[in-house]
C-alpha cells in the first residue's frame, strides 16, 4: 500500500522573515490606496509559488496553494453564502487570526490574535495570553 503525502492545513501566509511579509505589506498598502488589486494578486501569486516549492522540496505527493488567498476561514466561506454580507469600514482592519463575536459591529481595528465582541465591538483579550 502506498500512502500519498499532502498538506491538509493552510500554509503560513506571513512568515517572520522580512521577505515573507510581502503579502501583508501589499495588503496594507492596498488598504491605504497605495497599491492595486493587481499588486495584491501578484504578491499572493508569489506566496503561492513559494508554498508549492516548499511542499515539493519536502517531498509531498499532493501539493496545494496553501490557502494563501484565504484571509480567514470565516469570511472566505461566509462571503460565498447567499444572504451573508461582510462589510469592512475604511481604515478598520481585523488582524491575523483575530476572532470577532457574532453580531459584532467593528468600528475600530482589532489586533492580530485578539477577541472582540459587542455593539460596538470592544477588544476582550489577546488569545495568546492565558488568564
Amino acid at each position: 500500500m502506498r500512502l500519498l503525502l499532502t498538506n491538509t492545513g493552510s500554509y503560513p501566509r506571513i512568515g517572520e522573515a522580512p521577505e515573507q511579509q510581502e503579502v501583508r505589506r501589499t495588503l496594507a498598502a492596498r488598504e491605504r490606496g497605495d497599491k492595486t488589486a493587481e499588486d495584491l494578486g501578484a504578491a499572493e501569486d508569489a506566496a503561492v509559488r513559494a508554498a508549492i516549492e516548499d511542499q515539493v522540496r519536502a517531498g509531498l505527493d499532493l501539493v496545494t496553494d496553501g490557502q494563501i488567498r484565504w484571509y480567514d476561514s470565516i469570511s472566505h466561506l461566509a462571503g460565498k453564502l447567499t444572504g451573508i454580507e461582510i462589510l469592512q469600514a475604511g481604515g478598520v482592519s481585523v488582524g491575523e487570526q483575530a476572532i470577532i463575536g457574532a453580531g459584532a459591529v467593528v468600528l475600530e481595528s482589532v489586533p492580530a490574535y485578539h477577541i472582540a465582541a459587542g455593539v460596538p465591538a470592544k477588544t476582550i483579550r489577546d488569545r495568546r495570553k492565558k488568564d
